[in-house]
């Protein structure tokens, strides 16, 4: 689908009057899953929101969370495959389970189909996602209004391709709390911090012995400069 034909979609089943939306939800059922992954990838890009240009505050905390911008997110939500299987739903769920979460909604569902999904996918593929979804799990780590089921999924084996998210990890292996989720959250930090430091001294160990002893461009130079032996000068 292309841009208009989205816009157009999105701006009915955004719609504030039943008569408008309810043929748009419709609509979005008959897609096919490939359509209607464009089109949940488009209505959770932050600039699509509903009424995004009324909103005072432009902050993640306050788009979602109000009537009737919460029940355009239940629209959403109700349309995710119940064991979703698609890498492109990691991001479609992180983002619905952050605004859920700030409007104050019940996110268990959407959580289980994010560990679900988030455990089909080869974790020795992690570094092929796209970049909005990797930007989306490393930013979920620093947040703790998730269930602790959705840190450790991810911890589980993704951040050992993240450099960057050396400083987090240390920061949760850090924590110290009574609470078991909190503990278990501490303990899997220090497993894919560990995870990480290998992988990083691996990818430093084969650099090193891929790199050629000497500039292939010096011994070229070497090579022109070298004189010829009696039978090229011959020639």
């Amino acid at each position: 689908m292309n841009e208009m034909v989205l816009y157009s979609l999105w701006k009915r089943f955004s719609a504030r009057k039943e008569s408008a939306y309810t043929p748009a939800i419709a609509e979005v059922k008959a897609l096919t899953e490939e359509e209607r992954l464009q089109f949940l990838e488009y209505a959770c890009k932050y600039e699509n929101a509903p009424d995004f240009n009324a909103l005072t505050d432009g902050s993640w905390s306050a788009l979602w969370t109000q009537s009737p911008l919460i029940s355009v997110w239940k629209r959403i939500a109700e349309l995710l495959p119940a064991q979703p299987e698609d890498t492109r739903y990691i991001g479609i769920l992180l983002l619905l389970m952050v605004r859920g979460a700030h409007g104050r909604e019940d996110v268990t569902v959407l959580t289980d189909r994010f560990c679900h999904c988030l455990s089909r996918f080869d974790k020795e593929k992690a570094h092929e996602l796209a970049p909005e979804t990797r930007w989306s799990l490393f930013s979920a780590l620093h947040h703790g209004y998730q269930d602790a089921r959705v840190v450790l999924a991810i911890l589980e084996g993704v951040p050992r391709y993240w450099e960057a998210s050396v400083m987090t990890l240390e920061a949760l292996a850090r924590e110290k709390s009574v609470s078991s989720p909190a503990q278990e959250v501490a303990d899997a930090a220090r497993m894919a911090l560990q995870r990480l430091r290998e992988s990083i001294e691996k990818k430093c160990e084969t650099a090193s012995l891929l790199r050629p002893a000497h500039d292939p461009v010096e011994t070229k130079l070497e090579e022109l400069l070298r004189p010829a032996k009696k039978q090229e000068r011959d020639e």
